[in-house]
Parts: C-alpha cells; sequence; structure tokens
C-alpha cells in the first residue's frame, strides 16, 4: 500500500466526513477529558493549529 502525506483544511475535512471513517478496528478508546476535547473544538473552530490527524 502507498502512503502520503496530504495537508487539508478542517473545512474540506469536514466535506468528506461522509467518506472518513473514525470507528476503525485499531482506533482505541476516548482517553480526553472534556476540557480538552472542548479545547480541540475550539482551536477548530477558530482556525488555530491542530496536530497532525491520521485519517484512513
Amino acid at each position: 500500500m502507498k502512503r502520503s502525506s496530504i495537508q487539508r483544511t478542517t473545512k474540506s475535512l469536514l466535506n468528506m466526513r461522509d467518506r472518513i471513517r473514525f470507528d476503525l478496528p485499531f482506533q482505541r478508546n476516548s482517553v480526553w477529558k472534556n476540557d480538552r476535547r472542548s479545547y480541540l473544538v475550539d482551536s477548530v473552530i477558530r482556525d488555530r493549529y491542530i496536530p497532525n490527524i491520521l485519517v484512513w
């Protein structure tokens, strides 16, 4: 399988949400506390930098 790295905007990922699967067998259970989740959502909304996200 060929791997690649692509940078996308949050908006483009939202437009692809019907084609992205987050329920893959190797996905671990949630380990984030609520305040950290809120901070991530806030960062996305404000178009701030967020770390890389692996999307399959």
